[in-house]
């Protein structure tokens, strides 16, 4: 306690007081009847329906050392004032509608938690309508009835009304209507209605577990889109070409919009999707892809690396090195660099055949492979190792990440490791690329 009193007679002596006169008069003005108000961080709110503590902790809190930790913690992070927001009669943006505060994110936060299941129950049954995981039947009723709008397109216009009377309808209770709306049965529903999982069950973790999963793929949707993104914000030389081509290609597509029927477009982009989700198409398609998708991969990233190059670096000579990653199975240890034999090739290797090792060999990591270049070269500094997905390099096709199989003796190359090499012996290998460039 004494600790405590000595931080309260600090904060209490850091406070500094005006004194007032006594023939000071108060003006009277438009706002005089507002009171001062302390500014000061609010404690976390209390959520009803939901514990106040961690179920964790056994002392119980007073209010005066709740108090006092957030001024402690209001004095101790010091958020940076937001930018003025934009005010249209008064109206404050949802985004600036509340100052930065830790206090207020952590309840709301939880508050989100217990309220966020209707959002990824909806979100849930959209995913079994299109993943056919319900059966075929109740994805092909949905399709039904999308091509029922698509033949009359006004009756999207009803859907609103539709979807509340299938609600009410669902939430119709059993029994007579002189009965079905007593005070109890009232209650009993509005109870149901606002009751929400009480913070650290199974249904909020599973809420919580939701919320991270959806966190985790908006972030890989970001990290996918953000390395096209400097070629629409003119940070790359092949801007202006996609705008010229986007420009020309727009002016023959006015009369082709025009011809197009409306009706089986909106069918074949509503049911399109659909078909491919289904578990056939999903055996069948990533086979008949692969090749495509794969080029499509490589050509993509070399686009995205020729932005990356520097000016020095745009008429210079440029080739590809190429360095070669082999394995040897084990039964007891799988795949590996350290079973490959002694007297056979190394880990990396610079030679297709497989006899000219490097330097030094990284550990296992390309990245840390090193070795010597050519007099005249140098590697393009904004550029690193790109695995080879596409293949050609051999007689045959290589897997999802490029490895090639083959069997004790390195020959008989195959996309798929053979059964019998399993007792034999087998190897594999795969190629990774580099540019280099003349200094």
């Amino acid at each position: 306690m004494t600790s405590w009193k000595a931080i309260i007679n600090h904060l209490m002596s850091s406070v500094q007081y005006a004194t007032i006169p006594q023939c000071a008069t108060p003006l009277q003005g438009e706002n005089s009847h507002v009171k001062p108000k302390l500014a000061m961080s609010i404690p976390i709110p209390a959520v009803p329906g939901e514990p106040t503590s961690s179920p964790m902790s056994t002392q119980p809190s007073s209010p005066t050392r709740q108090t006092i930790s957030n001024l402690l913690l209001s004095s101790t992070l010091h958020f940076p004032n937001p930018p003025p927001a934009s005010h249209c009669d008064g109206v404050r943006l949802l985004s600036t509608r509340e100052p930065l505060s830790l206090q207020v994110t952590t309840a709301n936060f939880r508050r989100f938690v217990s309220r966020s299941r209707p959002i990824f129950w909806l979100q849930d049954r959209i995913e079994e309508v299109f993943m056919w995981r319900k059966g075929g039947k109740v994805t092909l009723t949905w399709m039904v009835i999308y091509a029922f709008l698509c033949y009359f397109p006004r009756m999207f216009l009803l859907i609103p009304h539709l979807i509340l009377i299938s609600i009410l309808l669902a939430n119709h209770p059993n029994g007579s209507p002189r009965t079905s709306y007593t005070s109890n049965s009232v209650t009993t529903a509005n109870a149901t209605a606002a009751q929400q999982p009480k913070e650290g069950t199974v249904d909020w973790y599973a809420n919580l577990q939701a919320i991270q999963n959806l966190m985790g793929a908006v972030s890989d949707l970001y990290d996918a889109v953000l390395p096209f993104l400097p070629i629409l914000t003119w940070n790359t030389p092949h801007t202006s070409q996609l705008l010229t081509v986007t420009c020309v290609s727009l002016l023959p597509l006015f009369p082709l919009v025009l011809s197009i029927p409306l009706r089986p477009t909106l069918l074949f982009v509503g049911l399109g999707p659909l078909f491919i989700t289904h578990p056939f198409s999903l055996r069948i398609l990533p086979a008949l892809l692969r090749p495509l998708t794969r080029g499509l991969q490589w050509r993509a990233q070399r686009i995205i690396d020729n932005d990356n190059l520097a000016k020095r670096h745009w008429h210079a000579n440029k080739c590809d090195i190429e360095l070669w990653e082999n394995e040897r199975w084990s039964p007891t240890s799988g795949w590996s660099k350290c079973t490959l034999k002694a007297g056979e090739r190394r880990a990396w290797t610079i030679d297709r055949g497989g006899w000219c090792d490097i330097v030094s060999d990284g550990d296992g990591d390309v990245r840390n492979v090193t070795f010597m270049l050519s007099p005249g070269y140098e590697f393009i500094e904004t550029e690193d190792w790109r695995l080879d997905r596409e293949g050609g390099w051999d007689l045959s096709d290589v897997d999802d990440y490029g490895w090639v199989y083959t069997n004790d003796l390195w020959q008989q190359p195959n996309s798929v490791p053979r059964e019998e090499w399993k007792s034999q012996g087998m190897t594999r290998r795969r190629r990774w690329i580099r540019r280099i460039v003349t200094n």
